[in-house]
Protein backbone atom coordinates (compact mmCIF):
# COMPACT_ATOMS: atom_id res chain seq x y z
CA UNK A 1 0.00 0.00 0.00
CA UNK A 2 1.09 3.71 -0.62
CA UNK A 3 2.21 5.47 2.54
CA UNK A 4 2.15 2.18 4.40
CA UNK A 5 4.90 1.65 6.44
CA UNK A 6 6.31 -1.25 7.54
CA UNK A 7 6.48 -2.96 10.79
CA UNK A 8 8.36 -5.75 12.79
CA UNK A 9 7.96 -7.48 15.09
CA UNK A 10 8.65 -6.43 18.97
CA UNK A 11 12.40 -7.54 19.61
CA UNK A 12 13.03 -7.90 16.49
CA UNK A 13 16.44 -6.81 15.76
CA UNK A 14 16.67 -3.85 13.29
CA UNK A 15 18.63 -4.57 10.35
CA UNK A 16 21.91 -2.93 11.51
CA UNK A 17 22.37 -4.94 14.21
CA UNK A 18 21.43 -7.86 12.23
CA UNK A 19 24.16 -7.25 9.84
CA UNK A 20 26.98 -7.10 11.77
CA UNK A 21 25.74 -10.13 13.23
CA UNK A 22 25.94 -12.10 10.39
CA UNK A 23 29.16 -10.02 9.31
CA UNK A 24 30.23 -11.80 12.42
CA UNK A 25 29.26 -15.27 11.99
CA UNK A 26 30.82 -15.16 8.64
CA UNK A 27 34.22 -14.21 10.21
CA UNK A 28 33.80 -17.03 12.65
CA UNK A 29 33.29 -19.69 10.46
CA UNK A 30 35.92 -18.55 7.95
CA UNK A 31 37.97 -18.24 10.65
CA UNK A 32 37.10 -21.87 12.05
CA UNK A 33 37.88 -22.92 8.76
CA UNK A 34 41.74 -22.56 7.96
CA UNK A 35 44.67 -22.78 10.25
CA UNK A 36 46.79 -20.78 7.82
CA UNK A 37 47.71 -17.45 9.94
CA UNK A 38 48.24 -15.81 6.75
CA UNK A 39 44.84 -16.50 5.49
CA UNK A 40 43.28 -15.91 8.87
CA UNK A 41 44.98 -12.35 8.50
CA UNK A 42 43.40 -11.87 5.42
CA UNK A 43 40.12 -12.60 6.72
CA UNK A 44 40.33 -10.32 9.52
CA UNK A 45 41.28 -7.50 7.24
CA UNK A 46 38.47 -8.14 4.98
CA UNK A 47 35.92 -8.06 7.85
CA UNK A 48 37.47 -4.71 9.19
CA UNK A 49 37.86 -3.09 5.96
CA UNK A 50 34.06 -3.88 5.29
CA UNK A 51 33.22 -2.49 8.59
CA UNK A 52 35.47 0.92 8.19
CA UNK A 53 33.07 1.29 4.64
CA UNK A 54 30.52 1.20 6.47
CA UNK A 55 31.55 3.33 9.32
CA UNK A 56 32.30 5.62 6.22
CA UNK A 57 28.64 6.03 5.09
CA UNK A 58 27.37 6.98 8.64
CA UNK A 59 30.04 9.12 9.68
CA UNK A 60 32.68 10.09 7.69
CA UNK A 61 36.36 10.36 9.69
CA UNK A 62 34.74 8.39 12.99
CA UNK A 63 36.97 5.71 11.90
CA UNK A 64 40.41 7.20 11.76
CA UNK A 65 41.33 6.65 15.01
CA UNK A 66 40.55 2.86 15.10
CA UNK A 67 42.26 2.26 12.22
CA UNK A 68 45.07 4.21 13.18
CA UNK A 69 45.31 1.93 16.19
CA UNK A 70 44.73 -1.19 13.95
CA UNK A 71 47.77 -0.03 11.46
CA UNK A 72 49.90 0.41 14.22
CA UNK A 73 49.34 -2.60 15.32
CA UNK A 74 50.13 -4.08 11.97
CA UNK A 75 53.14 -2.76 11.33
CA UNK A 76 54.58 -3.99 14.91
CA UNK A 77 53.26 -7.46 13.83
CA UNK A 78 55.27 -6.99 10.73
CA UNK A 79 58.32 -6.03 12.47
CA UNK A 80 58.59 -8.57 15.36
CA UNK A 81 58.17 -11.03 12.10
CA UNK A 82 60.94 -9.66 10.61
CA UNK A 83 63.15 -9.34 13.43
Amino acid sequence: MAGHRRTRKPGTPTARRRHHENSRALLAEKLAATSDPVQRLAHGFDYARAAAARARRRDPGADVTVLEAALRALVGAGDQLIR
